[in-house]
């Protein structure tokens, strides 16, 4: 099978109920990679793989002060960025799904803030 100029590589298999041999084609590939296509996958897993890099850079029980914790900020606008790519303008089950992705971003957001600026907070911190 085609699509567009690429070739979409064929994976034969046997049918285990009836015996009969079908063709599936991989269609997902590495779809999630390319920028010019709205991905919900690629936006989730910024937002989320930044929070993961934010809590080891900033040793979360201790807080130590980085500004290493500028990148996983922005990498993590830029998730919410392309989750908010994905929103359509009529209301659907996707619609309302990607409205939870979005509140979920903006939580990890808040948390990369938080562990970014509670150091630099001296009224706060107990120390």
């Amino acid at each position: 099978m085609t699509y567009g100029s690429r070739t979409i590589p064929a994976l034969p298999v046997i049918c285990p109920i009836r015996g009969r041999k079908a063709v599936i084609y991989l269609c997902m590939g590495w779809s999630f990679l390319d920028l010019r296509r709205k991905s919900l996958l690629r936006g989730s897993v910024l937002v989320l793989g930044s929070l993961a890099l934010a809590f080891s850079i900033s040793h979360f029980p201790e807080n130590r002060r980085t500004l290493l914790l500028i990148l996983p900020a922005m990498v993590a606008f830029a998730g919410a960025f392309e989750t908010l790519r994905c929103v359509q303008p009529r209301w659907s089950l996707y619609h309302a799904g990607v409205m939870f992705s979005l509140y979920m971003d903006v939580m990890a957001i808040a948390m990369i803030l938080f562990l970014l600026l509670y150091p630099y907070m001296p009224w706060v911190t107990p120390h």
